[in-house]
């Protein structure tokens, strides 16, 4: 409700970024599993998004959104228009762009695009190194983004490392949402290696996760995770 008004107040007074407001209700959505009034805010953020130092921020959200809603061939034309926008290795980047790359990334492991996900893992490293842990928008860790480029290029041992230091994380900060979602995405980086112990292991992880989310109301992350441990053979 506080977003809402946000966003009306940021409308009638013509502030220039109040787009920003689309992108927080759009994430409110997400979270609570109203995935097609997420997608509907994050593509109203993108468009109108101001140009400035914060832009690109936006555009990535209606591409994840596509992605998680399972609307592959959407996501990947977005995608297309869009890869420009990301940050240019070793030179000063806009904070819009980084935070674009960030959702790209996660939407490409949404998508099993696995070879392009894992390509960016450098930018990636170079957005942690600037000494930012979480996302814009306090959207999840940069040390989870990091293990999902690393896993995507079956570089088990960095990525295993990246989600447990993002689990450290996100008890420490605490970040009660990128508790689960670690959890998650650890467990399907272990499935893939699928190594001795690893199944277990994802059992447990998933079953934690199952148990967060349903405490914090995330019905579709759920949906997500349930169906994930399908995978797994205790």
């Amino acid at each position: 409700e506080g977003t809402k008004r946000n966003l009306e107040l940021g409308r009638s007074i013509g502030y220039g970024w109040f787009s920003v407001f689309h992108t927080l209700l759009g994430l409110t959505h997400f979270w609570r599993g109203r995935w097609e009034e997420a997608l509907e805010n994050f593509q109203e953020g993108a468009r109108l998004e101001p140009p400035g130092f914060f832009a690109g921020a936006r555009q990535g959200f209606p591409f994840l959104g596509k992605a998680y809603a399972g609307d592959r061939d959407g996501a990947l034309a977005l995608l297309r228009e869009k890869m420009g926008e990301l940050p240019r290795p070793g030179q000063t980047n806009a904070m819009g762009r980084w935070t674009m790359l960030l959702t790209v990334v996660e939407g490409m492991a949404v998508l099993r695009q696995l070879d392009e996900a894992t390509k960016l893992y450098s930018l990636v490293m170079e957005a942690i190194d600037t000494g930012a842990l979480v996302r814009p928008f306090a959207d999840g860790l940069l040390q989870t983004v990091a293990g999902m480029a690393a896993a995507a290029g079956g570089q088990w041992e960095k990525a295993e490392e990246h989600y447990r230091t993002a689990l450290r994380q996100a008890q420490e900060i605490p970040h009660k949402i990128e508790q689960p979602e670690v959890r998650r995405w650890y467990a399907r980086m272990l499935l893939d290696r699928d190594a001795p112990g690893d199944r277990d292991k994802a059992f447990r992880l998933l079953t934690e996760a199952i148990a967060i989310y349903r405490q914090i109301g995330m019905p579709k992350h759920v949906e997500m995770a349930e169906k994930m441990l399908g995978e797994v053979e205790p």
